[in-house]
């Protein structure tokens, strides 16, 4: 249920998740079953049939048997559906084929929804080979995490109180670096209200143009904000995602726009010269300068609408 509510705010449109719509007021969608078609003797049977259960919103999946046969025994039974399936073969080229046929029989409005073992790259080539596809039906790729099925994670101190002055905390192993202090993220702005980049630097550091990323939620245990609605989230994101660098948002090697201030950088190298010359930490500490500083003006992250044919797309969970 929970990948459900992420792709919703995300930017899918619906789920098939029944329970997370209840749950969420997440939009639900489904479609017609191979099941469902294999139930009957009469393929043209089961059409008609489950247009009788769901007469405005009935998806028809096609593949059942033969494609281009299925198409043509709606067109025969006098069926209008909101939308037809394609769940495997050559997506592109079938969905060319059907949507003409469609148009032909004057079905204009049904639209074309396809599904089975997609993801972005998938998607992105069927668009680029001119698939005459509407909705996307997504779920092990978007639910799942296929490529990177564990996430590694580390909690360090780097800063505790003591007195009126700070006492860093700082970890200079080569692969889990931590800068001292506490953190906030500065969002740069670019002129056109777009971002330029983030910078992470200490909680007391100021740049009067950016946007603040970090803010307390909790304190003493205690809620000092209530939750956002989902459709409040959703909408930020929405907000959000189109004034972000593109090279952060490339669904191909994405390249986060992010750095650590040089107030950061000189503090933590400050912090580990307190590491006693003789210390194994300093020969990795030595490692970790290989890092690149960063420069001065530095330091001064279900259902989409497809555009190419101006119809929705789709993707759920």
């Amino acid at each position: 249920m929970l990948a459900a509510r992420a792709a919703y705010i995300g930017g899918c449109t619906g789920t098939s998740n029944v329970s997370a719509g209840a749950r969420f007021g997440i939009p639900t969608f489904g479609t017609l079953a191979h099941s469902f078609v294999m139930a009957y003797r009469d393929e043209e049977e089961a059409f008609r049939r489950f247009q009788q259960f769901f007469p405005d919103h009935s998806v028809l999946l096609v593949d059942t048997y033969d494609t281009l046969a299925a198409i043509e025994k709606i067109i025969h039974a006098g069926l209008r559906p909101k939308s037809i399936r394609l769940d495997s073969g050559d997506l592109a080229d079938q969905s060319r084929q059907v949507r003409r046929r469609l148009d032909q029989a004057g079905l204009t409005e049904t639209r074309i929804f396809a599904s089975g073992d997609l993801d972005e790259f998938v998607i992105a080539d069927l668009l680029a080979r001119g698939a005459q596809i509407d909705a996307f039906g997504i779920g092990s790729a978007l639910a799942t995490s296929k490529d990177a099925p564990a996430l590694g994670g580390v909690y360090k101190l780097v800063d505790v109180e003591s007195g009126d002055a700070p006492s860093y905390r700082a970890k200079f192993s080569e692969e889990k670096i931590t800068y001292p202090g506490r953190k906030q993220v500065f969002r740069l702005p670019n002129s056109d209200g777009s971002s330029r980049g983030d910078v992470i630097a200490r909680e007391s550091e100021r740049y009067p143009e950016a946007e603040l990323l970090l803010s307390p939620v909790m304190r003493e245990g205690k809620r000092l904000v209530p939750s956002p609605k989902l459709v409040q989230i959703r909408d930020r994101v929405r907000r959000e995602l189109p004034a972000c660098p593109s090279p952060a948002v490339a669904y191909k090697t994405p390249n986060p726009i992010l750095s650590a201030s040089a107030a950061s950088w000189k503090l933590c190298s400050k912090t580990s010269a307190t590491v006693s010359p003789n210390s194994p930490r300093r020969r990795v500490h030595r490692a970790r300068c290989s890092f690149q500083a960063p420069t001065k003006e530095r330091s001064a992250s279900h259902v989409y609408e497809n555009r190419r044919t101006n119809h929705q797309t789709g993707k759920g969970t």
